[in-house]
């Protein structure tokens, strides 16, 4: 299986790739869906100025305050006027629109196809699928997350090996709805976002048997001993227990929950407290991991969408080039935290939502 280092070398040679093999698809796609406007335009030169006219007229008729036959003849002149315009733009309307809709699923399946080669060109032997159902289980369960939403979404899942650990990657989207009601009965829909960003499931370089999660702790810098103490006592309710560690730095940062806290302690090594701090500061964002059923999860909060078209597909090669940038990102934290190494002889199974 390949390494880091060789995926990101891989990536060096992509712009090639996207020459030989992604342009013709686009080329492709261009030829078949174009949209033709011709006659739309054509229809808009006559069309536009009947509506225009009648318009106009009807309200110089609306406006003249009296009620004569000509006034009468001319209302019924804008009228005819304003429909004609509207049936000539329609019969042409219509059709385009439906080019457009006819365009716009097949631009989705292009995507998703560019996507689906894209990934196989960083490695034959990973798999890429733009929808997937959500891993609500494994959401619900790591101990990462607030599990009060409403809407939750996945997509974009890629799938293989890096050396000898497998792995699995995918957005989610989580929302609260919230619903209110102004004065006149009318009904606000809001939505709240709870989570958007990465799930990376790995498999775990140790053997273990319980769980154990390590979240963002956003309390103990405000309020210290305090915060401390409220932990316990929230843990002291949970199947979850608060394991205090001796790592001043990492438990400013960090807030560990385990059902085995000899097991935590076991996994939560110093170089692994390290490799995790380490990689809290260089992403600047509030990485947390999880030690459940034989995999590590690593949740990654992010703003940018995940293997999207960030310049569009008019630059493909330079929003390929930025997509596999992004996965290799996230597939460095593998390296980051070191799960290819098999001091422990553990046999990698393969990482997977059930």
């Amino acid at each position: 299986m390949p390494t880091l280092q060789e995926l990101q070398a891989r990536t060096s040679t992509v712009a090639e790739f996207a020459q030989s093999v992604l342009w013709p698809m686009v080329d492709s796609f261009e030829s078949e869906y174009k949209l033709d406007s011709s006659q739309l335009k054509a229809k808009a030169i006559v069309s536009i100025p009947l509506l225009a006219g009648g318009w106009a007229l009807q309200l110089f008729v609306k406006n003249s305050g009296a009620s004569t036959n000509l006034l009468k003849f001319l209302g019924m002149a804008a009228f005819v006027a304003c429909a004609a315009g509207a049936v000539i733009l329609l019969i042409e309307l219509i059709p385009f629109l439906k080019q457009v809709k006819r365009r716009a699923v097949a631009l989705s399946k292009l995507k998703a196809s560019v996507k689906q080669k894209t990934v196989g060109y960083l490695d034959p032997s990973f798999i890429f699928e733009a929808s997937v159902p959500f891993p609500k289980h494994i959401y619900d369960s790591c101990g990462l997350f607030d599990s009060d939403y409403d809407v939750a979404t996945a997509e974009d899942r890629c799938r293989g090996k890096v050396g000898e650990t497998a792995f699995e990657v995918f957005e989610l989207k989580t929302m609260k709805v919230k619903k209110s009601k102004d004065s006149k009965g009318n009904t606000t829909t809001t939505y709240i976002r709870v989570f958007k960003g990465l799930m990376l499931i790995a498999d775990a370089n140790k053997n273990f048997n319980g769980h154990t999660a390590v979240g963002t702790d956003r309390n103990e810098k405000k309020f210290g001993f305090l915060a401390r103490q409220g932990q316990r006592l929230m843990s002291s309710m949970s199947h979850l227990k608060l394991v205090e560690l001796e790592s001043p730095d990492f438990e400013s940062h960090f807030k560990v929950r385990s059902t085995d806290a000899i097991e935590a302690r076991y996994l939560l090594t110093p170089l692994f407290m390290e490799s995790l701090l380490a990689l809290k500061k260089k992403s600047a964002v509030d990485i947390q991991v999880a030690f459940q059923n034989s995999k590590v999860i690593v949740t990654i909060p992010r703003e940018q969408d995940f293997m999207e078209f960030q310049n569009g597909i008019d630059d493909l090669t330079r929003s390929v080039e930025l997509m596999l940038q992004q996965l290799t990102d996230v597939l460095g934290v593998i390296d980051d935290l070191d799960l290819n190494n098999r001091t422990y002889n553990k046999i990698s199974r393969t990482a997977g939502v059930s």
